[in-house]
């Protein structure tokens, strides 16, 4: 029933897409030419239907099958505190070196600008913002109650979450980008992410993308986060500091959290009481395997495809009918003109601001 349900608000969305378009490019007193008149214009098949089999596999398939498999381990993850303290996936340190593990668990990172508005922070700062915050998430499974700053009880997320968290920041790999537009021409080279696919089946960890710039366009996000799951085949978080983008929440800097699958062993582990056994060494030993080669394509003048443009006004309507409240846009108000141009295209193309480069209040 939850796949209908999904699948239902889609073709939805879709028709407000295509309607909209529509909208814009129909003929005025007679003249021009109708969007419908050619409904394949602007469409390259083989990329949109790449990205058609990566939203199943992500969206429909991985995360429902995941949701399955975490359902029994909220129950058996139940209790809090199975951890203590002083374990690494609550504290991030490493064992074998007594220092934080996340600068050692790199595993990619592309050349920072000159011009760059953060330079005072190294990546090596961004990315222990980042590992802090998820650890102190994973901490939330030391108490049975969590409470807010002035010592209200509150609630929080179920204990298997949290302990998701801990596997996350310590087990995963961070991978940084300048922003969305240098993330987006690396994913836009097979061979990258060929090589993303290689490293997690080999070594069986987890991924986030973390972006150094801090200042970004939450509509941006959500299109660029569609764009990841249509090139990866995996359900992606759109996790920062601009308010929640659609399925996202806080975090300190913009940063993608893929939803793979180690994660889910990790805590099957954790419910047996191997509480040694869940804690991987940092990478540094093993990352020097792994994307040795130049990535990155020329992205100018490319648009997101046909389903990549879809899926963020979808997700966020049904995240809006289950009662919160994101940033995007209603497409039966003039907030159309702001996504899509004369021609009845997506306004997202990689060179346009609003898609990669637009920073909030400029």
């Amino acid at each position: 029933m939850r796949v209908i349900s999904g699948i239902v608000p889609f073709f939805h969305t879709m028709g407000e897409v295509i309607r909209h378009r529509h909208e814009i490019t129909a003929p005025k007193n007679g003249q021009g030419t109708s969007w419908f008149s050619n409904p394949f214009r602007n469409i390259d098949v083989k990329d949109t239907l790449l990205s058609a089999k990566n939203f199943l596999k992500a969206h429909f398939l991985s995360k429902f099958l995941g949701e399955i498999y975490l359902v029994p381990l909220l129950f058996r993850l139940r209790k809090p505190d199975l951890l203590g303290e002083n374990h690494p996936w609550n504290t991030g340190i490493c064992a074998q070196s007594q220092q934080p593990i996340w600068p050692n668990n790199i595993l990619f990172q592309t050349t920072r600008s000159a011009t760059h508005t953060l330079g005072q922070l190294s990546d090596t700062q961004i990315v222990t913002n980042v590992g802090k915050y998820l650890a102190a998430l994973a901490r939330g499974a030391l108490s049975k109650y969590q409470y807010d700053e002035n010592g209200k009880k509150m609630p929080g997320p179920p204990n298997a979450v949290n302990y998701l968290h801990g596997s996350v920041q310590h087990n995963g790999a961070f991978m940084i980008f300048e922003d969305f537009r240098d993330a987006a021409r690396h994913l836009a080279d097979q061979k990258f992410v060929v090589e993303m696919h290689r490293f997690v089946k080999n070594e069986q960890r987890d991924i986030v993308l973390v972006f150094r710039q801090k200042n970004y366009d939450p509509a941006a996000y959500a299109y660029f986060t569609s764009f990841l799951i249509g090139r990866t085949g995996w359900f992606a978080n759109a996790n920062g500091p601009q308010g929640k983008v659609l399925a996202g929440n806080h975090a300190p800097f913009a940063s993608n959290n893929l939803v793979i699958g180690p994660w889910a062993d990790d805590l099957r582990q954790l419910a047996k009481g191997n509480t040694e056994a869940i804690v991987k060494p940092s990478l540094e030993s093993v990352r020097r395997n792994f994307f040795q080669e130049t990535y990155g394509v020329n992205v100018e003048g490319r648009v997101y495809n046909f389903i990549d443009s879809v899926y963020p006004p979808w997700k966020n309507d049904q995240i809006e009918n289950r009662g919160r409240k994101n940033f995007l846009y209603d497409f039966k108000n003039t907030h159309k003109k702001k996504y899509f141009d004369k021609s009845g295209k997506p306004r997202m193309t990689f060179p346009v601001e609003l898609s990669f480069n637009r920073a909030v209040g400029t």
